[in-house]
Order: C-alpha cells, then structure tokens, then sequence
C-alpha cells in the first residue's frame, strides 16, 4: 500500500515518465485502425484493464500550516529545552504527519554561533533569535516539509548570512 505523503509524488513521476517516453518513438507511424484490429484480436471482450482507474473524489494534498515556531535560542543567553529540543513537537508530531504537506513559520534564523547585525542597549529587552541548526532535524522530524523565513527576525544575524 502506497502511504498517502507519497501519491503525489509517484503521479508526477508517472506522468513524467509517460511525457518522456513519449517523445521516444522515433519509428514508422502505425494506422490507428491497425492497432485497434491487433487489440480486439490479442484481448477479450471482457478483459478488466491491468491498473484500476482512479477514482478522482479521492485525489486530494492536504496541507497543514502553523504559526510562529520557536523552538528556543542561544543568544544573548541559553534558552534551549532540557532535553535539546528532541521533544518540543512531541505534542503536535501526529497531527503534522498527517498530512501531505507541512508548512512552517520559524521564528529566527538556525545557526551556529556569531553575533548579530543589530546592537541593543539593553540586552534583556533585546528579541535576538538564533536557534542552533541541529534543530532543523527536529523540525523535520516532526513532519515539516517547508520553513519560511518571512518574519521580523529573518535578518538578525544577516551579515554572517551568506546568500
């Protein structure tokens, strides 16, 4: 059984092949009434075709999205979990995995070390995130596909940012 995060993908690789094999044959042109005599003769009347049709009320992408993800930060001082992180999504893995495509907001920039681009007087009023980037396999562990950067704090640290 083909689990449903998949279908999508093998569709597309199927399609995808069909296009490209299309393109393959370079030979003669048979008549179409040709291969339709050849058909009737080969295959019964009642034959039932090899692959089932697809039953299109059930083709659907279901898509998840969340808020603001913050999963902790190391800067100005430590704020990560206890346990590293390993079971901040616990709580929410099942339903993320439930579907076909999750998307995420992530609150901060995942990196490892360095200062950041803007200076704060006071560093306890200071909202600077940076989460280490062995979080991201947290994320992804949890059934994240897609992370957007789109927020006020994707440029905290930008010039150690190399793009």
């Amino acid at each position: 059984m083909i689990k449903r995060r998949n279908q999508g993908g093998i569709l597309c690789g199927l399609l995808l092949t069909a296009i490209l094999l299309s393109g393959c044959s370079g030979g003669a042109k048979i008549p179409a009434a040709a291969i339709a005599r050849e058909a009737k003769a080969i295959i019964p009347a009642n034959a039932q075709p090899a692959i089932a049709p697809i039953d299109k009320t059930k083709l659907r992408v279901t898509i998840a999205a969340t808020g603001d993800i913050m999963l902790g930060s190391d800067y100005p001082e430590d704020r990560l979990p206890d346990d590293d992180g390993a079971a901040f999504l616990a709580g929410v893995t099942a339903e993320l995995q439930s579907a076909d495509i999750v998307f995420g907001n992530l609150e901060g920039v995942l990196m490892d070390g360095g200062e950041p681009e803007k200076t704060c007087n006071n560093p306890k009023a200071c909202y600077l995130f940076r989460t280490p980037s062995r979080y991201a396999a947290h994320l992804a562990s949890a059934g994240f596909d897609v992370m957007s950067l789109a927020n006020n704090h994707a440029v905290d640290f930008l010039s150690l940012i190399h793009i």
